[in-house]
């Protein structure tokens, strides 16, 4: 089972213990979930007009 699957269906989202730092592929599963899994914030789509606090920050 995938792990997106089990989270939604396997009562791993009623747990409010339950707290997870994933990575961009994520970011769906964060947003569905905002207290309890956290994803890194989107980078600029470009990057060569971008602060450079967006660009390495």
């Amino acid at each position: 089972m995938h792990d997106q699957t089990a989270v939604r269906t396997e009562g791993i989202a009623d747990q409010p213990t339950v707290k997870a730092k994933v990575d961009e592929g994520y970011r769906g599963l964060a947003n569905e979930f905002p207290d309890q899994i956290s994803a890194p914030p989107r980078k600029p789509k470009d990057t060569d007009n971008a602060p450079l606090t967006e660009q390495y920050g």
